[in-house]
């Protein structure tokens, strides 16, 4: 399924060894740690198959102070006998990790969210989609999966699901696509007709853009100004593993390479715009997150030009000059202070 075999040979066992939760322990508390110095305030997370280990990555970022969400990937086809479920296991682990994740006092506090994943159509037969979508009615959810991500994805979905259109159409159809429910988030989307795109606006669906892992995926490029023009929702990701970053300040500098390649560029401020209130538009949190406004919720970072001796400043620099030398050039090493919800953690 993966260029070159990338999911068998490389993503699937390394997430099935995230079943031995000491090894789990050690991943997910260094991934947390990592994204918060890198600055991401708000992470969306795929998990694993296995609901122990997803138990282990939502303590982990409740652990740091990192608001997140995350999912129990459901997955009962097309991957390997060592990392598979079967259709009830899939929906009985998921059925339990919402109500683990909601019976926790930080998701009273909206700083854990449960997230219904299928990977994507590929991995999912057509009963487990349709008993996700009842399960992401019944408890009012956030749902996220992948959607047209490569040439060689929407094929082999056409395939699978003769006559029955696209993959957000198939998702529409079996009430994964949002609206109804909780918001929904699909990453790349890069493939999706004028048709289709009409679809996830009508449901409200957002797209995660990860221009990084485009390039290396299926060398596809997002236009994003003109899904933005169109009016679909946009939010900024990085897609680890997909991608070699997991710095959204490298994914706000790629998106804008990217749209250089085509017809509609972005600038830098397009891209600062999709991780910050993009982003809280993606999930749905655009009231509480993404900007500063009485009552919103204080995340933040401090940047310093001056901190790692990459960006050069002169006496001449404007305010406006510094922040558009730190948009395109900055990296951790240019983050002093990261706040979530009040609380300094870096």
């Amino acid at each position: 399924m993966g260029p070159d075999g990338w999911l068998e040979a490389y993503t699937f066992p390394a997430e099935a060894k995230l079943s031995c939760l000491d090894h789990a322990f050690k991943v997910y508390d260094r991934a947390a740690k990592r994204t918060i110095n890198c600055g991401t305030t708000t992470a969306v997370y795929f998990g694993t198959i296995d609901v122990a280990s997803c138990k282990v990555l939502t303590q982990a970022c409740i652990r740091n102070g990192q608001r997140a969400f995350v999912g129990k990937v459901n997955m009962d086809r097309n991957c390997p006998d060592f990392y598979r479920e079967t259709t009830e296991e899939s929906l009985q682990g998921t059925t339990e990790f919402i109500e683990y994740v909601k019976s926790a006092p930080a998701f009273e506090s909206e700083m854990i969210f449960p997230v219904i994943t299928p990977r994507f159509i590929l991995t999912c037969s057509t009963e487990l989609l349709a008993r996700l979508g009842a399960l992401s009615i019944h408890h009012q959810v956030h749902i996220q999966s992948h959607i047209s991500e490569s040439v060689d994805q929407v094929e082999f979905t056409k395939s699978l699901h003769p006559g029955e259109g696209s993959d957000a159409e198939i998702f529409a159809k079996h009430h994964l696509l949002g609206s109804r429910n909780g918001q929904c988030l699909m990453a790349h989307g890069v493939h999706c007709s004028s048709k289709y795109l009409d679809l996830m606006k009508r449901h409200g669906c957002a797209i995660s853009h990860c221009p990084l892992s485009n390039f290396y995926f299926d060398n596809g490029i997002l236009d994003v100004k003109e899904r933005l023009l169109r009016g679909n929702l946009i939010g900024l990701g990085t897609d680890i593993a997909g991608g070699y970053s997991p710095s959204m300040l490298n994914a706000q500098r790629t998106a804008v390479i990217a749209s250089r390649s085509i017809s509609k560029r972005i600038t830098y401020l397009d891209a600062f715009f999709l991780s910050t209130l993009g982003g809280a538009k993606a999930i749905g949190m655009e009231r509480s997150l993404g900007s500063f406004h009485p009552g919103f919720k204080f995340d933040a970072l401090v940047l310093s030009a001056q901190s790692g001796g990459n960006i050069s400043i002169f006496d001449t620099d404007t305010q406006e000059d510094i922040f558009q030398k730190l948009l395109p050039n900055r990296d951790d090493r240019n983050i002093t202070r990261v706040w979530v919800n009040e609380q300094l953690l870096r």
